[in-house]
């Protein structure tokens, strides 16, 4: 059992949209389907979110882009401002919003994603061969459907954050997760790891679930059967720690004070394993009240079942039911079981005894042991190298992955077009892509996905390198651990699968025949298994798969997302809620739905991604997924294990100021919260992996931001004393491409080369080094050949940073595996 022994939390604001009342579901509620889809989609009962009552132009949303945010956008963002201030002017509590965090807890895809998918399929099923009609179709699908440059921003989960964020002025992290019917409890156990570990005072914590289209609702059918209906909610909570807030004199609405879970795999238990698990958890958070936040946990336990089926929401809905009626200092327990395995439980009390007593706890914050994590497995596959030893040499020699992308992944004759000014096309053909033909002979590429139907490559890969990760371990795939250890399992990727895609696009296939005016039939209803739905099924298959009995929770944080989940598996080992974890991130962008995306907004380059010089236009996509295992730094060292580089710190941010536009000042709050977080200073840093994707203004900002934390007199131990060389600095986007989710493992994986080898490896420049970037402000040695790291008197440390679309930062210190012990004195 998983257990935070944490100070305890104060809901200090709430608010709640309901469902609206009973009725079948609406099958064409996201497009028309056929006939079948629709017979078997209306038999479920649900209770649906009714529109935000506030419209997107309240939230400085331009009336061009509306048709790119999603429904949901819009139901927490007003949640949001209604948590805020309700009928007021200010807020009700106290919050610095440099220190504020945003978190978002979604399951299954959103309105925009999934238009976003049935249009390109749309563009990429036409048959006919003549170049007018492929561009009146186009044309045809864009009216209907609508489309707008921020189609690709939109559709991401993290997005939701980032617009929260900008509505309350945070600059804290933001990030979005899911964990099937545990995800309430995950983004509540998040916000406790920054608020306990004093990364964070305040978290704003959005939970909300909508069922947008057919095929969600048959999965759902097929999984949880059509008799239980189908409830949507959104909440708002905003957390503070309980200490602070009546340092404050804050409201408490109520107080958190408990966190448990268990993982049972495999999938399905029986009756009794379930009803054991939930009376352990029950147990281990004592109540005067217990309360069921889904039908399974109900059953298991004989205890009042809710409505019907939240899912992402269930454990907010549950929450904001038991809210009112729970009497001053009164204490209920909250219980959920997923349909996948996971156990869990939080515990809250009614506010008065917490407000009339002193202080309960010291600065739990200064308290935490800040150990450094060791990195003891690694697994990469990226572009055309394609597993650990590929990659590691690439990396090392400079060698150039990215070439003309296949037919497969770009079909020309409907999908792309030179001229930038035709809708739903490409105007970009060059990437780092990973072909099928050679993943095929990738360790692990098998379909170890029970219960699945393999139709999302991007678990497959995940799969590949996280079983090299984990053979580094003793640990193999279909057996059980040898360790006696609690694991975690964290995925990096998008938080709309493939496979949820691809089967949307199969029920709404009725909309693009009405469209393109074809002749409808009345598709077969498939079996869609829920599990492929759900990202955070990768890491709960990876859990059963290699015997880990890991929570598993998939993690968006849009290009930054890598970091994003290494600072969860960090902050989880830190605080002791685990021995050892496995990140996992993964993401293939080069496919026609990403392109053409990505091409509405002029992301791309016109020929091949070329960071920091007078060529760049933009970044090449790049496939790939990286893999590490995490142990304590001191757990390592004491079962020997071959470690290959630590992590000493991660720090993260927001700008708080523009979706895609970047701006310095948030990049330096995450490079200065992760050398505080190292406790280091960053004259010992001889290498920065930059974010570098190759556009003028993002590679201009990204230095200026650089400067302005590492533009010190040079005074680096770990280079040439000699010769004073600067700071090294490269981007691997150079070799790969930009593989998106997956993009700061593969910039983690490179920093861990150098620090290992001690050798900084060349950046490939496609030009002049821009003149314009600033480098000559700061100490940068930026070189397309090798370089030696010559050995001073403290150890081989990197940065790695990462930067995302809304305006998310992540900024990471490694450091070599310990030899010898080091002082920073000496190093000064």
């Amino acid at each position: 059992m998983n257990a935070m022994p944490l100070e305890p939390l104060a809901i200090v604001a709430a608010a709640h949209h309901r469902p609206a009342e009973m009725a079948p579901f609406p099958p064409h509620r996201l497009a028309k389907c056929a006939p079948g889809v629709a017979r078997r989609a209306a038999n479920m009962q649900a209770r649906l979110l009714e529109p935000s009552p506030v419209p997107a132009s309240a939230f400085r949303i331009p009336p061009i882009f509306e048709r790119a945010v999603s429904a949901l956008t819009l139901n927490l963002l007003s949640l949001t401002r209604e948590a805020m201030c309700g009928n007021a002017e200010e807020a009700a509590f106290r919050y610095d919003p440099d220190r504020t965090d945003v978190i978002v807890g979604v399951c299954g895809g959103f309105d925009a994603t999934l238009r976003n998918a049935l249009k390109v399929a749309g563009v990429s099923a036409l048959s006919v061969s003549d170049a007018e009609t492929i561009v009146r179709k186009k044309r045809l699908l864009q009216a209907h459907f609508g489309s707008t440059t921020h189609d690709k921003v939109g559709e991401m989960a993290s997005i939701i954050a980032a617009r929260i964020g900008l509505e309350i002025g945070a600059h804290g992290r933001i990030l979005a997760l899911e964990s099937a019917e545990a995800t309430t409890f995950a983004a509540f156990e998040t916000a406790a790891l920054g608020l306990h570990s004093g990364a964070s005072d305040t978290v704003f914590v959005a939970v909300g679930q909508r069922f947008e289209g057919a095929h969600m609702a048959l999965a759902l059918a097929d999984a949880i059967g059509a008799g239980i209906p189908l409830i949507e909610g959104a909440s708002v909570f905003v957390l503070r720690r309980l200490d602070d807030v009546r340092r404050d004199k804050d409201p408490i609405l109520a107080v958190i004070d408990g966190f448990a879970s268990r993982q049972s795999d495999p999938s399905g238990p029986d009756a009794e394993n379930r009803r054991a698990d939930l009376q352990t958890l029950v147990e281990a958070l004592p109540a005067d009240r217990v309360q069921a936040a889904c039908p399974a946990s109900a059953e298991a336990l004989n205890l009042p079942s809710p409505e019907g089926f939240g899912l992402a929401h269930a454990g907010a809905g549950a929450l904001a039911n038991a809210l009112p009626s729970l009497a001053d200092g009164q204490s209920a327990t909250i219980v959920g079981r997923s349909l996948y395995g996971r156990s869990w439980a939080f515990r809250f009390r009614g506010p008065a005894p917490w407000q009339e007593s002193a202080p309960v706890s010291a600065d739990l914050a200064a308290s935490v042991i800040r150990e450094p994590v060791a990195i003891v497995g690694l697994g990469a596959s990226y572009g055309p190298f394609i597993g650990r030893e590929a990659v590691l040499d690439a990396f090392k020699a400079g060698r150039d992955g990215i070439g003309l992308l296949s037919e497969k992944a770009l079909p020309r004759q409907t999908c792309f077009d030179q001229n930038k000014a035709i809708p739903l096309s490409s105007y970009a053909e060059i990437g780092g892509e990973l072909r099928p033909a050679e993943q095929s002979g990738t360790p692990g590429s098998h379909d170890a996905q029970e219960g699945g139907t393999g139709a999302d490559p991007c678990q497959s890969l995940a799969f590949a390198v996280a079983s090299e990760a984990l053979n580094q371990n003793g640990v193999a795939a279909g057996s059980k651990s040898p360790y006696p250890l609690r694991w975690l399992v964290v995925v990096a990727a998008q938080l709309c699968t493939g496979a949820e895609r691809q089967y949307s696009n199969i029920c709404h296939q009725a909309e693009l025949a009405s469209v393109l005016h074809l002749s409808e039939s009345d598709t077969p209803s498939p079996t869609i298994p829920l599990a492929d739905l759900l990202p955070a099924e990768t890491a709960r298959r990876l859990s059963a798969e290699f015997g880990l009995n890991a929570p598993g929770i998939a993690v968006e944080s849009a290009c930054a997302s890598s970091l994003a989940a290494l600072d969860i598996a960090m902050r989880q080992l830190q605080l002791g809620l685990c021995d050892a974890a496995l990140v996992v991130a993964a993401e293939l962008p080069n496919n026609p739905r990403d392109l053409t995306l990505c091409s509405a907004q002029r992301m791309l380059s016109s020929e091949r991604i070329s960071p920091f010089t007078e060529e760049a236009d933009g970044f090449s996509p790049g496939d790939g997924a990286g893999a590490v295992v995490l142990r304590r730094l001191s757990d390592a060292q004491t079962g020997q294990a071959n470690i290959l580089g630590v992590i000493r710190g991660i720090g993260g941010s927001s700008d708080a100021i523009s979706f895609t536009a970047p701006d310095p000042r948030g990049q330096i709050s995450a490079m200065r919260r992760a050398l505080e977080d190292a406790g280091i200073e960053p004259s010992t840093i001889a290498y920065v992996e930059a974010h570098g994707t190759g556009t003028v203004r993002g590679d201009r900002i990204e230095i200026e931001a650089l400067n302005a934390v590492y533009g010190e007199p040079v005074r680096h131990c770990a280079l040439d004393h000699q010769n004073r060389a600067g700071t090294g600095l490269g981007s691997v986007k150079s070799m790969i491409g930009h593989s998106f989710a997956a993009a700061g493992m593969a910039g983690m994986i490179r920093a861990l080369c150098m620090v290992e080898t001690g050798q900084i490896p060349p950046t490939i420049l496609r030009g002049p080094v821009h003149p314009d970037l600033g480098l000559e402000r700061g100490p940068w040695r930026l070189s397309d050949k090798p370089q030696p790291w010559a050995d001073g008197p403290a150890p081989r440390r990197a940065a790695v940073n990462t930067l995302g679309t809304g305006g998310t930062n992540f900024h990471a210190i490694v450091e070599a595996p310990p030899t010898q012990q080091f002082s920073e004195t000496q190093c000064n």
